[in-house]
């Protein structure tokens, strides 16, 4: 009953469970708690087991000594003193099994009291737990709530950052691109323009030289035309020679020769239709000149054989204020036809 006595107040005196950071016991404590409880109740069951053990073979015991004492003859005495202390031992037995049985309820309450101490205690002790990890759980769920938001924040804020740059980058590709297409736009339209002012002076200089050109062409014209008229004013060249000769003698106070016979159709001074042009006809009518009067002198003076009016081809000078090639209105000598045909030609600018 001792034993008894002090394993109870070993459990009403045992240290409280430890106590965790979120307000709860220790798992580790309550187990060990539980697993001490367990071993005792064994205990108790097996001290109890064994007190009836006790009490039956106690019984047992009184059963067989009332047996034996009533199984005795009637003839033989029994003394008081024996039946004193058989009696002492059945009280005593009884006694014993009652506080047993006592004990033993008492133990088992007790130990159904503290085993719903315990299960409450447990029960508590796993609802305090619950909530603590519920509430850990929400806390950590707030927690990565919290740092997804931030997280998301902060990846928002680095994709506005990168749109913007790509925007400002856009922009000065773009301002450049659009830089340059100007100035590749003003690069042509001055090339284009100078290429235009190009042509346009190479226009207006082939325009010029072609006015140039048509004037001197036309000055030419002008210019045989009128050689042509002179040449056709002073008749043959047989009179003039006849003239040129008579003159001569007269100057020289000899006779005149008869005339020479006239010219045939194929001989003499060529039709105006026929007469060569340029330096081949010059020559012919050099040897005309030397075949029909070969000792005449030649004259200085306008209009006398063997002269060559000045004009631009012989390399003398013309008259003041006359332009090369062309003969002036005072002229009383005309160009020589071989004049012309050697000096036509167009000058560039």
């Amino acid at each position: 009953m001792t034993d008894d006595a002090d394993l109870m107040t070993d459990f009403d005196n045992e240290g409280a469970f430890d106590v965790q950071r979120l307000g709860g016991y220790s798992r580790r404590a309550v187990d060990e708690y539980v697993a001490k409880t367990r071993g005792r109740t064994r205990d108790l069951e097996e001290q109890l087991s064994r007190a009836l053990d006790d009490g039956e073979r106690l019984r047992l015991e009184l059963s067989a000594a009332r047996q034996g004492l009533a199984g005795k003859p009637a003839h033989e005495e029994i003394s008081e003193r024996v039946g004193q202390i058989l009696k002492l031992a059945d009280d005593e037995a009884k006694a014993q099994r009652n506080r047993a049985q006592e004990e033993i309820a008492k133990q088992r309450d007790e130990s159904k009291k503290e085993a719903e101490r315990i299960r409450t205690e447990a029960r508590e002790q796993t609802e305090r737990m619950l909530t603590a990890a519920q509430e850990q759980a929400e806390n950590a769920i707030a927690s990565a709530r919290a740092e997804a938001d931030k997280l998301r924040s902060s990846a928002r804020l680095e994709t506005e950052r990168a749109i913007h740059e790509a925007t400002k980058d856009a922009e000065s590709t773009l301002a450049a691109a659009k830089a340059q297409a100007k100035q590749m736009l003003d690069e042509a339209t001055v090339r284009a323009s100078a290429i235009h002012d190009g042509a346009e002076r190479r226009l207006n200089l082939l325009t010029s030289r072609h006015t140039e050109t048509m004037r001197r062409l036309t000055e030419i014209r002008d210019v045989v035309t009128n050689l042509v008229a002179s040449e056709t004013s002073r008749g043959s060249l047989e009179d003039e020679v006849a003239k040129s000769v008579a003159t001569s003698f007269a100057a020289a106070g000899t006779p005149v020769p008869p005339a020479p016979r006239p010219a045939g159709p194929g001989e003499g001074r060529h039709s105006p239709a026929e007469r060569p042009t340029g330096r081949a006809g010059a020559r012919e009518t050099g040897q005309e000149r030397e075949k029909m009067s070969p000792e005449l002198p030649v004259q200085t003076g306008a209009g006398h054989i063997g002269q060559r009016p000045a004009g631009p081809g012989d390399g003398r000078p013309g008259p003041a204020g006359a332009k090369p090639g062309r003969a002036g209105p005072q002229s009383g000598s005309p160009a020589a036809p071989d004049s012309t045909g050697d000096n036509v030609r167009v000058l560039p600018d």
